[in-house]
């Protein structure tokens, strides 16, 4: 018994050395994790630096977080826009960018919170003496107790949320480029109705000057009745077409107004009228697909959320292990004696091991892998398409300018020589400047179908991807088609 008495002052020694052991311990892991939370609190404004660095490295225009003053946008409006100076416009003063901007900052937000300590938990008690014991003192019980496996494994939610940080400037970027790929098709949209409607009043011209002499020739009795109504139905069908791309540039101009955000009053701008010259190769095609498939911001998305469940999974199997381990102080009153100790807690993973998480987690990891594979697929064939539509636009123009345009011009210059001998009459030739004019008109639509696929095809080495199935753009190109344009929208 005295042998038992002596060793319990150094059985308490122990355990008083140990629990101050562990209450250093705890302070030491609350001081590293104080130090690793502040260092997730950084500013948005650093990715998006970044973000604007690598955009005008790549396509030569500027972003900015903000958009532009009143007298900023006046300056860009108080002179012809170029397509330059349009696309320019809309990556300052779109508000729907801005808004994407914004994501950045919630993703900063996510990342500070999930690097945030856990609260500790304040626990308290009390007991009565009861019976006999009535006359003694109350006693009671403090605790505060921390989530330790919570602290421990903060640094791998804060390494996933990182990875949703890098996934909002990625999906930035890609909104970047597809909004220059949407005001630059939009101009080129804009641009080509308003020569079609020079065009359609040229041919409207020609047709009412062909319908005046009909009648003249008909009032004196030397062509039938039919060949001046149908003189008439062509006057009438020039004056509709004329109208619908009178529409048609209207609702063009609109297009392009809600790229560049412009409303009211700012709405009153003008667009510089270039001359249409052969088209000269600007975009590299050889090893297009891999270079297609290096840039692709949609490919490194899908890599992104692949590293993100594997850090989940990886998450998952840790805290199936140790689900809970609460780590804390205990201070207790009890009969005018006070005590103070560590705390522990422990969650068994005896039921719940994260079965189900795992296999969705590993799971979704093989399906991302699948449609990784697939976009790649997609991105080659794409891009192969686009090179090849650009091609053929390009020696569809080429073909208009070296030969049927010319081919015509001689023809209306050999007509002209032969109405002048009076070999033939004023109805023939009017016919044939009708011919002309509806051959520049197509000239035209052809042009346009090389811009939108030139377009595409930057976007591609951008790093983006057109949607093939709203971009396709199915202009007639055949002298007597119609002049409405179907642009393609993305």
């Amino acid at each position: 018994m005295n042998g038992l008495t002596g060793a319990a002052p150094g059985f308490l020694r122990v355990c008083e050395v140990w629990a101050s052991y562990w209450i250093y311990a705890s302070l030491a892991l609350l001081l590293a994790a104080l130090i690793f939370t502040g260092c997730a609190n950084f500013s948005p404004m650093e990715s998006f630096a970044t973000i604007s660095q690598d955009v005008k490295q790549q396509t030569n225009y500027q972003v900015k977080w903000g958009v532009l003053s009143a007298p900023q946008l006046q300056s860009f409006l108080s002179q012809p826009l170029t397509v330059n100076r349009a696309v320019q416009l809309a990556l300052l003063n779109n508000r729907r960018l801005q808004s994407r901007f914004e994501q950045l900052s919630i993703a900063q937000a996510n990342l500070v919170e999930v690097g945030l300590l856990p609260n500790p938990s304040l626990h308290a008690s009390t007991h009565f003496p009861l019976g006999d014991a009535g006359s003694g003192k109350v006693g009671y019980t403090l605790s505060v107790e921390m989530d330790l496996i919570s602290i421990l494994l903060s640094p791998l939610r804060t390494s996933i949320q990182r990875v949703d940080v890098e996934k909002s400037g990625l999906r930035i970027r890609a909104e970047i480029i597809d909004l220059i790929t949407q005001a630059r098709g939009a101009f080129y949209h804009l641009q080509a109705n308003q020569r079609l409607v020079k065009i359609n009043r040229q041919i409207v011209l020609a047709a009412k000057a062909a319908y005046d002499f009909a009648q003249n020739l008909y009032q004196a009795g030397n062509i039938p009745e039919l060949n001046l109504l149908l003189h008439a139905s062509a006057y009438d069908q020039a004056k509709l077409s004329l109208s619908q791309s009178e529409i048609d540039l209207s609702n063009s101009q609109e297009q392009l107004n809600r790229y560049l955000g412009l409303w009211g009053g700012q709405v009153e701008w003008t667009i510089a009228d270039t001359l249409i010259t052969i088209p000269e190769e600007s975009a590299p095609l050889e090893h297009l697909e891999q270079i297609a498939v290096s840039n692709s911001i949609h490919l490194e998305l899908l890599k992104q959320d692949m590293i993100a469940v594997r850090k989940k999974l990886g998450l998952t199997k840790s805290s199936a292990i140790f689900p809970k381990f609460d780590v804390g102080l205990e201070f207790e009153q009890d009969e005018g004696h006070q005590k103070v100790g560590p705390e522990f807690g422990f969650g068994l993973p005896i039921f719940n091991r994260r079965q189900g998480d795992k296999a969705r987690l590993q799971s979704t990891l093989k399906a991302l892998e699948q449609a990784h594979y697939s976009l790649a697929v997609d991105i080659r064939s794409i891009s192969r398409t686009v090179r090849n539509r650009l091609l053929s636009a390009r020696r569809t123009v080429q073909f208009y300018q070296e030969q049927l345009i010319p081919t015509h011009e001689k023809i209306l210059q050999e007509m002209q020589l032969q109405y002048n001998a009076m070999q033939i009459g004023a109805i023939r030739l009017l016919q044939a400047k009708q011919q002309e004019v509806k051959i520049r008109r197509s000239y035209i639509q052809a042009y346009y179908n090389y811009q939108v696929a030139q377009s595409e095809m930057q976007q591609i080495l951008y790093g983006g991807l057109p949607r093939l199935e709203t971009t396709n753009v199915l202009l007639e190109s055949g002298v007597d088609s119609p002049t409405t344009l179907k642009h393609g929208g993305h």
